[in-house]
């Protein structure tokens, strides 16, 4: 590899930018986590159950189900579902039961068979775990990145 080509590679591989990089990496894995965490919680706390009515179904690269439902205050919703049991195959029309927030009734909403999303929580700690722990030893220089991946 010639000199020119390599000099974005061999800069983005010293310890300032890579440790920067797995900051800004571990600042999205906290907020995601918190986040999900809230969700679930919300869910969990004050999760109102309240039968849908299947509108849409997707299921290409993100599969997700549109339902139309009531709350309890008498108000209609439509929410996209992603966290739905896929067994039986949902149609257009089916008559799920959900869980939903009454706080956000549209934007936190789950199939009552999976309950709440607490897979994603651990997903994001695990990813902050893992840039937490690369941050001192990419600092202070045990860990050269550039000779991995050589």
């Amino acid at each position: 590899m010639n000199r020119r080509r390599r000099a974005p590679l061999a800069w983005m591989n010293r310890r300032l930018p890579t440790t920067i990089m797995l900051l800004v990496v571990l600042a999205v894995c906290v907020v995601g986590a918190l986040v999900a965490h809230a969700d679930a919680a919300a869910l969990r706390d004050r999760g109102v159950r309240v039968p849908a009515v299947v509108t849409e179904v997707h299921d290409a690269k993100s599969s997700w189900v549109g339902v139309r439902f009531t709350t309890p205050d008498g108000v209609v919703h439509r929410a996209q579902v992603g966290n739905y049991d896929w067994r039986p195959h949902p149609k257009v029309g089916d008559t799920p039961t959900l869980l939903v927030d009454p706080d956000d009734p549209e934007g936190d909403a789950v199939d009552v068979r999976m309950g709440p999303n607490d897979l994603a929580v651990w997903g994001f700690a695990v990813g902050a775990a893992v840039c937490a722990s690369l941050i001192p030893p990419t600092w202070s220089g045990r860990l050269d990145w550039d000779k991995l991946r050589r």
